[in-house]
């Protein structure tokens, strides 16, 4: 078996991407998820090993999740398109190395290789403790039962050196009882000390449930920062095919050619419609939704010159939407999943759009 020490660059970008999320998927290839393994007990060798995450991987997971992307075009200032032509040709080197070596160096994740029947086999890194934050710094450790200890006292106890130094009857029943006494003593301290750690520890680690933001720990594809919607779901399906949604700056001018809807402000006050434009404001997102994503910018310009270029003839509803630092512009937006999805593969049959894909984000109801 011939093994490849080659830590390729897709490959920095996982374990960059787990260090933040608990589950990445490259395309068309698998998705490597953490796993959560609790505290272990192991009675014949008296051990005690903490709770740890361990990297498992699972060819069934190969939707675009988008979060690999996102590392491409931050680490190296890409666009979209060039991102994801970047990920492709790392991901068909990877896949070379693979056919050719048949075992392949995962890093810091482990290994992966192919069997005879062409599946694919993840061995992951003995040491995961990279990726488990919570119980970060403790250790494996070993006990001694209590009875092994005060066996082992009672045997140096209780054997004579020589005849001569054998203690009479009464001076064995003395010292017996003048060595239990401070062993008791000691083991109460012992475990009085460990209660007293145990206490502590539980304080230190976790979190009261009342406080648990439940979107922190739920897997999914929006960023937990995404802000809230400003539209109810009601009035999304109301509104026009353009969607005017609220910001606080400047709103995109699409054109003189399309109706110009107007927002209320948070003051209530009413903005004057007119017919000349239409604005597109970005949208935050908190409740679940489902984009058809058609670009992907770094900047709110680049966004609305991208939608400027855009005939709204072309898409059903054009509207940009904020993800952390990125500024995503839509085709449309579903609350259904599937209907999402079978618009996103009538989309990709243009030419124009071969590459939109789909994101799933949260708004307020």
């Amino acid at each position: 078996m011939i093994y490849l020490c080659v830590v390729l660059r897709i490959i920095t970008h996982i374990e960059r991407v787990l260090l933040v999320n608990d589950c990445v998927i490259v395309p068309d290839f698998g998705g490597f998820v953490l796993r959560r393994c609790p505290a272990l007990f192991v009675a014949e060798e008296n051990a005690f090993s903490p709770a740890h995450n361990e990297i498992v991987f699972n060819p069934a997971l190969n939707h675009n999740d988008g979060l690999l992307t996102e590392s491409y075009m931050q680490m190296y200032g890409m666009d979209f398109n060039e991102a994801q032509q970047t990920l492709r040709q790392d991901l068909d080197e990877w896949k070379r190395a693979l056919d050719e070596y048949r075992t392949v160096s995962a890093g810091r994740l482990g290994s992966l290789r192919r069997n005879e029947d062409g599946a694919l086999i993840f061995e992951p890194e003995a040491d995961a403790s990279r990726y488990t934050f919570d119980t970060y710094g403790l250790t494996s450790f070993y006990m001694a039962p209590v009875g092994t200890e005060r066996s082992h006292d009672s045997l140096v106890t209780r054997l004579p050196v020589s005849p001569q130094d054998s203690p009479s009857e009464e001076t064995p029943r003395t010292e017996k009882t003048g060595r239990e006494v401070p062993l008791l003593l000691r083991m109460m301290g012992r475990v009085a000390g460990i209660a007293v750690a145990a206490v502590v520890l539980f304080f230190l680690i976790t979190t009261p449930v009342k406080d648990v933001n439940r979107n922190s720990y739920t897997a999914g594809f929006a960023p937990s920062e995404m802000l809230t919607s400003t539209f109810s779901a009601g009035e999304a399906e109301k509104a026009s095919p353009v969607q005017p949604t609220k910001e606080t700056d400047e709103p995109i001018d699409l054109g003189p050619s399309l109706p110009e809807p107007s927002v209320e402000p948070a003051t209530g006050a009413v903005q004057k419609t007119t017919h000349s434009s239409t604005e597109i404001a970005i949208e935050n997102v908190a409740r679940r939704s489902y984009y058809v994503i058609i670009g992907s910018f770094d900047s709110r310009s680049r966004a609305r010159k991208f939608v400027s270029e855009i005939d709204p003839a072309e898409c059903r509803q054009i509207g940009m939407v904020r993800s952390g630092q990125r500024i995503r512009v839509y085709a449309a937006k579903y609350d259904n999943r599937a209907e999402a999805e079978a618009y996103v593969s009538r989309l990709r049959k243009t030419e124009k759009f071969k590459t939109s894909w789909l994101y799933i984000g949260h708004r307020d109801s």
